[in-house]
């Protein structure tokens, strides 16, 4: 038999805005008509129509409009008002569902930003298919289309035009282009960022430059690169950081140089990752500073890390007759234990630490020590 009803009912939930419904519903035992629906929430509404046919597979074919809507009112982070319009049709059928979901229409504010967009994605079973994503908010745009099945066949860009949109008081630029393909579980990752005049409080960098080649099946060699320019870090000014990791996930090299004005530094690593774990050596390491001097260390130190803990072993830096040696271990649930040996270290060294605003400072002698 049909029935025709009114529903008004309150909903409120840990995830669910508190929100007033109305709707006016005309069924059967097999299939519901959704004539009008009304929610008043977030300082704003949400109305729409549809069908739902529930005789053999359930299906919908749904419309929803949504106006002023405030997201702050239930997550106080994302102020904001906006509005958008939504169809999605489909089937649940065996577990699974094969839908189209076209979000249009996205405009308004989020966060004191403009923001507007559009989002057409279909589910296939297991497969989603992304053909269209198109999102901005403010400085921010996202574009992304493809498909993510057995086989991730991904296309992503992001452009932020001032990075300041997300930590107050920084600046610059950032741009990242990208695509993921392969195995769903294992796929391999692609992407270039360029950032230009980035700004930290008081420190700066005017260029960073990176790319990635990740292979997760571990079946091709992976490599990481990333060149920062003209650094300057509460003062300290470095001309050039350049950081390279190459080889598999399970065995690989990495080495980092660093080019300023009063000296440089090499670093040589091997490493490999094993079930949520690095193991690594360092091999290499000097350091050239004009006022310190020449440092390198006396042998390799291996290095561990995993979710929740460092650890470094027994690493000694040596400059002719001074050496300095140190290690550490630390977890988040004790955090830092470490053991420091010095021995004939020239008190010049000390003035490169604690210097002051005048450069004034002036030590002699030695210092020995545990």
């Amino acid at each position: 038999d049909d029935y025709l009803m009114e529903i008004k009912s309150q909903i409120a939930g840990a995830q669910i805005p508190d929100s007033d419904v109305l709707a006016h519903v005309v069924g059967s035992k097999n299939q519901l008509r959704l004539k009008s629906v009304e929610a008043k929430g977030l300082d704003g509404q949400l109305t729409g129509k549809g069908e739902l046919d529930w005789q053999e597979d359930l299906i919908w074919d749904l419309s929803l409009k949504g106006s002023r809507l405030n997201p702050g009112v239930k997550w106080s982070d994302w102020p904001g008002e906006i509005a958008f319009n939504t169809l999605t049709k489909g089937r649940y059928k065996q577990g699974k569902y094969y839908a189209s979901l076209s979000v249009n229409k996205i405009k308004g504010d989020l966060q004191g930003h403009p923001i507007k967009g559009v989002v057409n994605i279909d589910l296939d079973g297991e497969a989603i298919d992304i053909r269209e994503l198109n999102v901005s908010s403010g400085s921010v745009s996202v574009v992304s289309k493809g498909r993510i099945a057995d086989q991730w066949n991904l296309d992503l860009k992001t452009n932020v035009d001032d990075i300041g949109q997300f930590e107050a008081g920084a600046k610059g630029k950032l741009t990242l282009s990208g695509k993921v393909f392969g195995k769903r579980a294992t796929p391999h990752i692609q992407f270039l960022v360029n950032a230009h005049s980035i700004v930290f409080d008081d420190s700066a960098i005017e260029k960073i430059e990176a790319k990635v080649d990740l292979d997760l099946s571990d079946q091709q060699q992976s490599t990481v690169s990333m060149i920062l320019h003209e650094l300057n870090i509460k003062q300290e000014k470095i001309d050039t950081v350049q950081l390279l990791a190459e080889g598999y996930l399970s065995e690989h090299a990495i080495s980092l140089y660093s080019v300023a004005e009063d000296g440089n530094a090499a670093f040589s690593l091997k490493g490999k990752l094993a079930n949520s774990n690095w193991f690594g050596k360092l091999e290499k390491a000097n350091i050239q500073h004009s006022p310190m001097g020449r440092w390198q260390i006396m042998e390799a130190a291996d290095i561990h890390i995993q979710e929740g803990a460092i650890k470094l072993s027994k690493l000694c830096w040596i400059q002719d007759v001074s050496k300095l040696c140190g290690e550490i271990d630390w977890t988040k649930e004790t955090g830092a234990h470490s053991q420091i040996t010095i021995n004939q270290l020239p008190m010049s060294f000390f003035p490169v630490l604690f210097t002051n605003d005048n450069n004034d400072l002036q030590m002699s002698g030695v210092v020995n020590g545990e």
